[in-house]
């Protein structure tokens, strides 16, 4: 009988590697989205795919399972095999289930399910509370614009150390870890799972829903990582969600990536809302729970310049992330949302490659009331044109 690892379920589910090291096949990330090579999985012993950008592991049966939208317990027997037969249906284009064998039992552990946006805000600003923020950080947040008062109101804090000092102080005030991504068991303890850097909270709003981290030292050219623990003992995955910070206006700003959204709405004054998605096409929680917080606003789209051609522009690259803002751009014309694509130090239809982020160009003070006036004059002059 034919063994089920993880490069079959692999194919199963259409995910296509474009690179081999050492018995590792590297793919696009079927969660997050992520393509440039932060999802992995690996045969040789192991049967193991795991995400370095959005968290999400696990084995051969999870992978399946989770892009299936299978609600299944692998920990219980009949749900296990359950999915097992679904595999082996694929795999051999058959009907029946075949004979339930305990050698494809799989290791896997026991994951909780991620807590409430209310739950996950308590524990994470209890974790903030007993933080503090380095020199070497604070002076990072500062060369991008943002002011001491700006790096104490959002809440970004250093983390490093004993994880399990700060785990225990949490215990102290009768926090509730469980289903909190970052947070796992190991021999009936609760401990917690990082990577040395500053935290840059996610919000909801007001409420702090998760943390990417900033990481001190960037693995494989990721300079940020989720706080999660997706497949550790009662660990969870963070997911790959966006930000939302509220502004006076009903005109909302979105962009790429968590930090980024965040000085923008600082450096603007908070005048206007300011989403930040994970990736630029990591858009599934968008989707699913951003339109309604956006529905009576004008949006401006402000990825990345590279999404224009510039001097030493590669075609292939381009046209993918391109690609990523046509996706934002039908999911807000599907909903009827009125929007326009913003964009900075850009002349004659090209981008001339000094500011890539909107964050940086707007690091540059002369440049902030400038956008401030542009925006609000577009939007003027699309309400007198209605």
């Amino acid at each position: 009988m034919q063994e089920i690892n993880i490069d079959l379920v692999a194919n199963i589910l259409g995910i296509v590697p474009f690179k081999e090291s050492n018995g590792e096949y590297y793919a696009k990330c079927p969660f997050c989205g992520d393509s440039r090579g932060k999802f992995s999985y690996t045969v040789i012993k192991k049967n193991k795919y795991h995400c370095w950008k959005c968290g999400n592991s696990g084995n051969q049966f999870k992978l399946y399972s989770e892009l299936k939208n299978l609600d299944l317990n692998l920990e219980d027997s009949r749900e296990f095999k359950k999915c097992v037969n679904l595999i082996h249906q694929e795999l051999n284009g058959k009907t029946q289930p075949f004979k339930y064998e305990t050698s494809f039992i799989s290791n896997s552990v026991k994951q909780s399910n991620r807590a409430c946006d209310e739950k996950l805000n308590i524990a994470y600003k209890a974790l903030l509370s007993q933080l503090q923020l380095n020199k070497y950080h604070k002076d990072n947040l500062l060369k991008r614009g943002l002011s001491e008062q700006h790096i104490a109101e959002i809440g970004f804090k250093t983390i490093q150390g004993n994880g399990n000092l700060l785990t225990k102080q949490l215990l102290l005030k009768k926090i509730d870890l469980n289903g909190v991504p970052g947070f796992f068991k190991e021999n009936n303890s609760w401990k917690l799972k990082y990577s040395k850097g500053y935290l840059c909270p996610v919000y909801r709003d007001h409420m702090i829903i998760g943390f990417q981290i900033r990481v001190d030292e960037p693995k494989n050219g990721c300079k940020y990582l989720w706080l999660s623990s997706a497949g550790k003992e009662n660990g969870c995955s963070s997911g790959g969600r966006f930000t939302y910070l509220k502004g006076k206006k009903n005109i909302t700003l979105i962009t790429e990536g968590i930090l980024k959204a965040t000085i923008c709405y600082e450096l603007l004054d908070k005048q206007f809302s300011v989403i930040g998605v994970p990736g630029v096409d990591v858009l599934n929680d968008f989707k699913e729970n951003g339109i309604s917080l956006i529905k009576n606003d004008f949006v401006f789209e402000c990825y990345d310049m590279d999404k224009k051609p510039h001097s030493d522009y590669n075609k292939k690259t381009l046209e993918k992330i391109q690609s990523a803002q046509h996706k934002l751009h039908n999911i807000l014309e599907k909903s009827n949302i009125k929007y326009t694509s913003l964009v900075w130090d850009f002349s004659n239809g090209i981008w001339k490659g000094n500011y890539k982020g909107l964050d940086d160009y707007l690091s540059e003070k002369n440049n902030i009331q400038t956008v401030i006036d542009y925006i609000n004059n577009y939007t003027k002059n699309v309400s007198n044109n209605k």
